[in-house]
């Protein structure tokens, strides 16, 4: 047993109550996102906690969770109580999930005589459960350690409980090939052919009726795409816009495909739209009813079960809905699987678990799961991969292709959670032209605040930003010369001016008072005190410093690195060196600029190093990199970034804009496309995938399995570096930043 191993089942052991019942629900609020309902003080009748579906919100809850750290022994009599008292207090109980901080040896006993006392189905999650959490989710492991912050200290002062690696992202092909994609595609204009979007567009409009006055505006419309395709809103809400006014049309011979109402205002799918998609849908149809019935029929085969019975529908659904869910998590493994891509693939038991827990919280009390069900559900599952027949083979493939342009779309939610994960782990040098932007930003409405949302919301994922002493220098010279502009190129002439919006300033900060003097109290000294006093500035003085440094390390809770200390992380004749030849290609011949850039681009292989980031093999790439839209320096470290094996210091700041802060939620994602999946609509959303685009992801998931787990961790560190410098890869959502001079 390893030393960190130890620790964990010695704290797990010292553990009161109280704290393990706060980590549990952390834990599982995590786990089970908004459908967990954590319960407070009192409790309800025994339970911590209990799940409820969102799309079920308006049932009572029949899934709960006790939370204990009662030993093995007693267990028993503690899952008994909390049953009991469940029930005394009105409760349905359907599941019960009990979490400990034991292990649990005999499980299935305790499982197989509760359901058949009770009639309730318990899952138990005991200390080797929760490790295996905490070792393969970061979120999960940053919200142990938190929890546990002082006890590891003081028990592990030299070294804190190691990151969990990348292997649930190694596992499957998803992250490989989706880096390799995006690398391959420099134009990243999201593949919204006019039929993904109308296809969009009728989903979002399924349950609208005009007779039953059921419509949706254009803000609902956009709001229920945008929950399943990551890209900038207002490229997306542009599209919708456009095939919005196309299919409201009714050309010569035509019917209308949606209906309006108040002109404008509301939609519906129209009568004639819903006949011609359930006309194009019917050996669709045909082919589900037929899938159905196949299903049915192996239960049949393997319980006691009629086809036809209640008990037999109930079992088909939860297998149908774990193959959904496969598709909506694995969709890429699955599909090269069926293309004989890769040889097999691993039931995952906790998607049926999920699945089970969804069909509890709906269905009556007339009907039981049983332990015995759920190993019927996943042998299945298991011959409906493995011994499909042709009807499952056709169905399962009309799947693929959906969840295939998900991935595509970059709406897979393993994806996303992959990026959301990485946002946690990196440390952003923030370069002076990303300041100054976002300060001068600060009067425009919150949606058009783009630098500024950037690193906020960096910060809010657990990014770490640093404002380093020369950019601060940078942000402040860079004040005053504005400063100076003002005063004696247009403060004498600006109650003339009437009309700025053609001014012409290449300085940022100028057109942004311009642009917003209506909301600054005081004309430009108010403008330039909100960031430092007029007068310090003007001094050029150390307190001015000081207030800059004050604005900007609390307002994106930067750390802060002294030019001292940067200095002693690098070769100060090889920054000399940089720095002139730099400022030989510079136009305004600014040695201090250059000898500062040069400093940034060194530094952040002194902290790579200081930190050993090469050696790091998490899977999530280097986690230092100067964040900055600066090009010129790029073309003279050519030898410094081959020094160190060809891996760059600029990281784009649209990358971390589109794939990290524009991102929905894995837990959105999932739900959304767990809605759209089994539809008409969503059936044929993969009939415009376009083929090239499927061989790409089908053949660079066949690379995937002919590697190691270790050299897949390797190529998808090497991929994902690669990608947040991608110079040329073109963004929808784009940062227009400006060189300071």
């Amino acid at each position: 047993m390893s030393a960190e191993d130890s620790l964990f089942e010695y704290l797990l052991k010292s553990v009161t109550g109280q704290k393990f019942e706060a980590l549990a629900k952390r834990i599982y609020g995590e786990v089970d996102g908004f459908e967990f309902h954590p319960l407070g003080g009192i409790h309800d009748g025994g339970a911590d906690a209990f799940y409820l579906p969102h799309v079920f919100s308006a049932n009572k809850p029949r899934v709960f969770y006790q939370i204990s750290t009662t030993d093995e022994n007693r267990s028993d009599s503690k899952i008994v109580s909390t049953i009991e008292a469940l029930r005394k207090n009105g409760r349905d109980v359907g599941q019960l999930y009990y979490i400990t901080t034991e292990k649990l040896p005999k499980r299935d006993i305790i499982q197989q005589k509760i359901f058949e006392e009770y009639g309730v189905l318990l899952s138990v999650k005991d200390g080797e459960h929760l490790h295996g959490l905490i070792n393969n989710n970061s979120k999960i492991h940053k919200i142990f350690y938190e929890q546990f912050g002082f006890e590891i200290s003081e028990i592990n002062k030299s070294k804190p409980f190691s990151r969990p690696d990348a292997s649930s992202f190694i596992v499957d092909p998803t992250v490989f090939a989706q880096i390799e994609y995006e690398l391959d595609n420099q134009d990243d204009g999201y593949h919204l052919d006019e039929g993904v979007v109308d296809a969009l567009i009728y989903w979002s409009l399924r349950n609208t009726n005009s007779d039953e006055k059921i419509f949706l505006n254009r803000e609902e419309i956009k709001s229920a795409i945008s929950s399943v395709v990551l890209t900038d809103s207002k490229f997306l809400h542009s599209k919708i816009d456009e095939r919005i006014s196309h299919l409201i049309k009714k050309g010569v011979g035509e019917e209308f495909r949606i209906r309006v109402v108040n002109p404008g205002e509301k939609f519906c799918i129209s009568f004639q739209m819903r006949k011609r998609i359930a006309e194009k849908s019917l050996n669709d149809d045909l082919l589900r009813d037929e899938f159905i019935s196949s299903i049915r029929e192996r239960i049949s085969l393997i319980t006691d079960y009629a086809s036809d019975s209640e008990k037999n529908k109930f079992l088909s659904d939860i297998v149908i809905s774990s193959i959904h869910e496969f598709f909506i998590e694995q969709g890429l493994l699955l599909s090269a699987f069926l293309e004989r891509k890769i040889d097999e693939i691993t039931a995952d038991e906790q998607i049926v678990e999920r699945q089970v827990k969804k069909a509890i919280s709906v269905k009556g009390k007339s009907l039981k799961i049983s332990p015995e069900d759920v190993g019927k559900i996943m042998l299945v599952l298991r011959n409906v991969f493995y011994n499909k027949n042709s009807v499952e083979q056709s169905y399962l493939l009309r799947i693929s292709r959906t969840s295939l342009l998900m991935n595509t779309l970059k709406s897979s939610p393993r994806m996303l959670e992959y990026f959301n994960q990485m946002s946690g782990r990196f440390r952003l040098l923030v370069g002076a032209d990303m300041l100054v932007k976002a300060i001068s930003e600060h009067f425009l409405k919150p949606e058009d605040r783009i630098v500024d949302k950037l690193l906020k919301a960096c910060v809010e994922m657990g990014c770490e930003l640093t404002l380093t002493e020369c950019v601060l220098e940078e942000v402040y010279t860079h004040l005053h010369a504005v400063d100076l502009e003002y005063r004696n190129h247009y403060m004498d002439q600006e109650k003339y001016m009437k009309d700025t919006t053609s001014l012409e300033s290449n300085k940022i900060l100028l057109r942004a008072y311009f642009y917003n003097r209506s909301k600054y109290d005081g004309g430009w000294d108010g403008f330039i005190n909100s960031m430092v006093s007029p007068k310090n500035l003007r001094a050029v003085n150390e307190t001015g410093r000081r207030e800059l440094h004050g604005l900007l390390t609390q307002r994106y809770q930067m750390k802060f690195i002294s030019r001292k200390d940067m200095i002693s992380l690098v070769s100060i004749e090889e920054v000399d060196d940089l720095a002139s030849s730099l400022d030989e290609s510079r136009n305004d011949k600014n040695a201090e600029l250059s000898k500062n850039d040069a400093l940034m681009s060194h530094v952040v292989y002194g902290l790579r190093a200081q930190r050993n980031e090469s050696a790091i093999y998490e899977g999530f790439g280097l986690s230092t990199w100067w964040l900055t839209k600066e090009t010129l320096i790029v073309r003279h470290t050519r030898d410094l970034v081959s020094k160190h094996g060809g891996n760059h210091y600029i990281i784009r700041p649209e990358f971390i804009l589109n794939f990290i802060v524009l991102a929905p939620k894995a837990s959105k994602v999932r739900a959304t496309f767990g809605e759209m999946l089994p539809t008409n609509v969503g059936l044929q959303l993969g009939e415009h995938l376009k083929p090239e685009r499927m061989k790409f992801l089908l053949r660079k998931a066949g690379e995937w399995a002919k590697h190691s787990p270790e050299r897949v961790s390797v190529l998808i560190e090497n991929g994902v570096n690669r990608l947040k410098h991608a110079r040329y890869k073109r963004y929808l959502a784009n940062i227009h930043g400006e060189p300071l001079s």
